[in-house]
């Protein structure tokens, strides 16, 4: 139910290795940063995802992005990637229509 982590690794090299050529190249501090914010993120989008699953119905914030999330996978999954927010969803036009369940919102 996670992203698996050897793939994770794998993308957060493949960022580092860009982020270390092109935007830090002289700075090891910065880009030991960076590594540790990559591995932050996915820890907590993994973390939050695996909660949605198997937390029982959860109320509050929580609560709405537990349903949210149900719906992106009973819907078609063609909308509503964010797992830990809509802040994507809403920028980049993926956000599941509130009235219609089975209606991805263009």
């Amino acid at each position: 139910m996670v992203f698996p982590p050897a793939l994770a690794v794998i993308f957060m090299s493949i960022g580092y290795n860009t982020v270390y050529m092109l935007v830090f190249p002289n700075n090891r501090d910065l880009r030991i940063i960076y590594w540790v914010g990559l591995l932050y993120g996915y820890i907590c989008y993994d973390l939050t995802h695996y909660a949605l699953h198997h937390i029982g119905k959860a109320r509050g914030y929580f609560g709405r992005l537990q349903r949210y999330h149900n719906q992106h996978h009973f819907s078609g999954e063609d909308a509503g990637y964010g797992v830990s927010s809509k802040f994507w969803d809403i920028i980049f036009g993926t956000e599941l229509s509130k009235t219609d369940p089975h209606a991805n919102k263009k």
